[in-house]
């Protein structure tokens, strides 16, 4: 879980610095900007699921045996269905963020 709170905070800085630079991209700012705030969004309702829980649920050392079923939006992450929320909403919208960076190398 932690790794997942790193990643949101990382994703919230990253967009922090591409709003305060963005004359230094030729066409995507906007839509840098965006992508990044959407996988900050996604990530952070992941952590804040995690830790609304119940403190008698959550479970004792690794966490091995939590039920993802009990947590919608993280058991999306283990999930193959192509049409949960993690590749709807996360991995689609990395790929559109990774198509813009690179259009804006050109």
């Amino acid at each position: 879980m932690n790794l997942l709170d790193d990643a949101q905070l990382e994703f919230e800085n990253l967009k922090r610095e591409v709003e305060a630079t963005q004359g230094r991209y030729k066409k995507n700012a906007s839509k840098i900007i965006k992508s990044l705030g959407c996988l900050e969004t996604y990530l952070g309702k992941l952590v804040t699921e995690w830790e609304n829980k119940d403190d008698k649920w959550r479970p004792e050392g690794n966490g091995a045996d939590v039920k993802m079923g009990n947590l919608s939006g993280l058991d999306q992450l283990v999930t193959t269905d192509k049409m949960g929320d993690f590749h709807t909403k996360f991995a689609s919208q990395f790929r559109e963020l990774r198509k813009f960076l690179l259009e804006d190398l050109d």
